[in-house]
């Protein structure tokens, strides 16, 4: 069976993607294969998906932006007639009210919505139309996913939903003791308690909560350095942040990285603060490797491990600070993340497993 992903994009930096790209490659293709087709125009310069999708034994389709609602259901419903789907999967819920009598009329008989968020939108007013737009969603969804509980209560309310977990290749992630000492040499970070962030650099990560918690960190530990990783729209305004503040021998921004797991490595505290999440996948990846975490507490707690804890954003900076020292100097067993994450659903060995006999269960 052919399963079609309809999602905004296919760039690599896509959280929603690399979920999906980790369930593909694990997935059993005799069984399952994914197709994508996606609507947003990308930068020539970013980095995307499509040539593993192909060689993985997938479809990429562009299709019309979504700003002209016409002109999409125009070119889906000449898609759809010359590729018949009878499972789609919409990874952005507002979406399927403008294409489910498309869809329908069509003969997409399993159409999917997942959900991967526990907010409408990082802008209010976009948050407004998006909510408004998925009331009518319960009812014409014949399969409802989630990425966590959390997403699933969010988005479907009382109804019922399947978790399909931000599951990753938990080998990939493992701690590397070896990778851990060459890094830091590399990096001149021997004796450094090394703090650290993942993620775009856009209001939804809340880096400017970052900085001053890592302010306040200095204080208390003046041997400290933060490094960020990611990019973003507000790269510019957070680097003149670390400027204004002196900051500059403390912060290290190395912008996109693809070896993010060789630096969960040399990390000792992650602090996640945003200010909303579906199910963070660097929380699981870098728990993986037994690093601790300092999660908002706007981020689900089926993420959290005994290794890691959660405050409020409503919590002092200087909170944050001493939580995120005593995290980063507890000497925690790196080895341990592992068989914690793996017990907690998220080794995708095991979980594209039962993606497929839900894939199955759908379309007999």
């Amino acid at each position: 069976m052919r399963i079609l992903h309809i999602n905004s994009t296919i760039v690599v930096n896509s959280g929603v993607m690399s979920v999906l790209m980790n369930y593909f490659r694990n997935i059993d293709k005799n069984k399952v294969q994914f197709d994508f087709l996606y609507f947003d125009k990308i930068n020539p310069n970013s980095k995307t998906y499509k040539n593993e999708i192909q060689k993985l034994g997938g479809n990429v389709y562009k299709i019309a932006n979504l700003k002209n609602i016409f002109k999409f259901n125009k070119k889906l419903d000449e898609f759809l007639k010359n590729n018949h789907y009878s499972t789609v999967q919409i990874h952005d819920p507002f979406v399927l009210i403008f294409i489910y009598k498309t869809l329908r009329r069509n003969n997409v008989d399993n159409i999917i919505v997942h959900s991967h968020a526990t907010k409408w939108s990082d802008k209010k007013l976009n948050g407004i139309r998006n909510r408004a737009l998925c009331y009518k969603l319960n009812s014409q969804v014949d399969y409802k996913f989630a990425c966590s509980s959390a997403a699933g209560n969010f988005l479907y309310k009382r109804a019922d939903f399947y978790v399909m977990n931000n599951a990753i290749d938990l080998d990939r992630y493992a701690f590397n003791k070896n990778i851990r000492h060459d890094l830091r040499n590399k990096l001149n970070l021997n004796n450094k308690l090394v703090f650290g962030h993942v993620g775009n650099m856009v209001p939804q990560k809340n880096h400017m909560f970052l900085l001053e918690v890592f302010k306040e960190i200095i204080k208390l530990n003046s041997n400290s350095i933060l490094i960020l990783l990611g990019d973003g729209y507000l790269r510019d305004e957070i680097e003149r942040k670390i400027r204004e503040n002196n900051l500059t021998d403390k912060v290290i921004v190395f912008g996109k990285k693809m070896d993010v797991y060789h630096y969960y490595q040399v990390m000792d505290c992650m602090i996640l603060p945003s200010l909303y999440e579906g199910l963070p996948m660097v929380g699981v990846e870098a728990q993986c490797s037994g690093l601790p975490i300092v999660f908002a507490d706007t981020i689900t707690r089926e993420i959290g491990t005994d290794f890691s804890d959660f405050l409020s954003l409503n919590d002092s900076f200087k909170q944050w600070a001493e939580i995120s020292i005593k995290l980063a100097e507890s000497n925690i067993n790196r080895d341990s993340g592992y068989l914690t994450m793996q017990n907690m659903g998220f080794n995708i060995k095991i979980e594209a497993l039962k993606v497929t006999e839900k894939y199955k269960e759908i379309n007999e």
